[in-house]
């Protein structure tokens, strides 16, 4: 959706400023009482977590699918499309119908004092669209914490899943793990089935005495259960509890989070879904979620992941030192002045020749020739070329010319702010096509 349909969905209504998180219920209950409380009448999977929750979510979602189901898809936030938040069997829903909602919410507010987050708004025009399309089933991811997102208004899930916690967001969730594990662990509910992914340790144990406090039964993940088989191409063979599977997301954080999402499946099957092994595996192997560890473009190899904090720098770095072991590498990065910057860039900046820094966004994102001085700073004696970029295009410009200077197998790596990711996604393609044609 365009910057100027974007506004079309909130201008007319009492949201907050863009970006800002009005964390809890109290709004949204009022808001979704209006509506005879759609989201109670939807069964739902609900899904919280720090890394892996939107690939979870799309697994889950394209399994369903597979299986019959007519399956609501709620994530955030969007990488190109504000649509691509909202999808039913896959597909976004259209910009008609969602203003077409936007001006049922304005006619029921009419006369009330009721206001709500542009979050809490989204996640209305998500509950009101699966309803009035009469889905089968809803897969919910929160957008922020648990306990007081607005998605956690779902009195009663059919199922709760839980995938990796780590830190991020420590000015709203707390600055332990632990402190942020009870936050995600408030979507558990009474008697409710739940998943989690397995570790780390002291977000397990939150977890585990939450689910036992409410008499939730709870299936963990064992790491040793998976097992890495082979990469196919851009899918990748893997083993879980002895069956094999073929998963069209790479990266091996993303062979926990299918098995997540397998112990997920298997739980939707006791509770009476109809699920076949095949329309799972078909499922996996069909799965698409851009802009994690996505490969893009071959020769030069690019792969865009939107990992934006330092758990997921790490899976980072595991991956393209599993699948790109010895290429010769350029970063294009960008990141949020509010992450640990310092950290993040020392973790992956050894995998690198050439890093381009540019600025993701302009109010919140670090300064572009800042993030590359700060890169120079932490390379040292490290031999690397640093230039910052004022635009996309130039800094494509830049690694297409020295990719023409490097072997066949050269990797430009876009990473660091799921912003730039979904803007640089849009260019990479529109860059290729424009290159193709001259």
């Amino acid at each position: 959706m365009k910057d100027v349909e974007y506004r079309e969905l909130t201008e007319a209504l009492p949201t907050s400023p863009e970006g800002k998180w009005e964390l809890g219920l109290h709004n949204i209950r009022r808001l979704m009482e209006l509506f005879d409380n759609p989201q109670d009448k939807l069964p739902t999977v609900h899904i919280a977590g720090t890394n892996g929750k939107g690939s979870t979510a799309s697994m889950i979602a394209k399994a369903l699918q597979e299986a019959g189901y007519k399956v609501g898809l709620y994530t955030s936030p969007s990488l190109v499309r504000f649509n691509e938040r909202i999808r039913i069997n896959g597909e976004e829903v259209s910009d008609d119908q969602l203003l077409k909602t936007v001006d049922r919410i304005q006619t029921a507010i009419a006369g009330t004092d009721i206001h709500f987050s542009e979050f809490e708004l989204f996640t209305a025009l998500a509950w009101l669209i699966f309803e009035e399309e009469k889905c089968d089933v809803v897969v919910l991811e929160v957008g922020l914490g648990g306990r007081l997102d607005a998605t956690n208004l779902v009195k009663s899930p059919v199922l709760t899943v839980v995938t990796k916690i780590a830190y991020d967001h420590q000015q709203y969730l707390g600055n332990t793990l632990t402190a942020i594990a009870h936050e995600k662990a408030g979507i558990i509910k009474y008697f409710v089935p739940l998943v989690i992914y397995p570790e780390p340790q002291e977000a397990v144990e939150v977890l585990t005495e939450t689910a036992d406090r409410l008499n939730a039964p709870m299936r963990k993940v064992d790491q040793e259960d998976i097992e890495h088989l082979e990469r196919k191409g851009r899918q990748q063979i893997f083993s879980y509890k002895g069956k094999t599977y073929c998963l069209n997301l790479l990266g091996r954080h993303q062979e926990v989070n299918a098995s997540v999402a397998l112990e997920a499946l298997q739980w939707l099957q006791e509770l009476g879904f109809k699920l076949s092994e095949e329309a799972i595996r078909k499922g996996l192997s069909q799965v698409n979620w851009p802009g994690r560890f996505e490969w893009v473009h071959h020769q030069p190899d690019i792969v865009i992941d939107g990992s934006h904090n330092l758990d997921g720098i790490r899976a980072l770095r595991y991956s393209i030192e599993s699948y790109f072991p010895s290429s010769p590498r350029l970063a294009i990065m960008g990141m949020m002045k509010d992450k640990d910057v310092t950290r993040m860039v020392g973790e992956v900046l050894p995998l690198f020749e050439e890093v381009i820094t540019l600025t993701p966004d302009p109010h919140r994102g670090m300064p572009a020739v800042q993030l590359a001085q700060l890169v120079r700073a932490l390379a040292g004696t490290q031999h690397v070329g640093v230039s910052s970029c004022h635009s996309m295009d130039e800094a494509l410009d830049k690694a297409y010319l020295w990719s023409k200077y490097q072997a066949d197998d050269s990797l430009i790596c876009v990473f660091g702010s799921l912003y730039l990711v979904g803007d640089l996604r849009k260019e990479v393609f529109r860059y290729s096509s424009s290159k193709n044609e001259n």
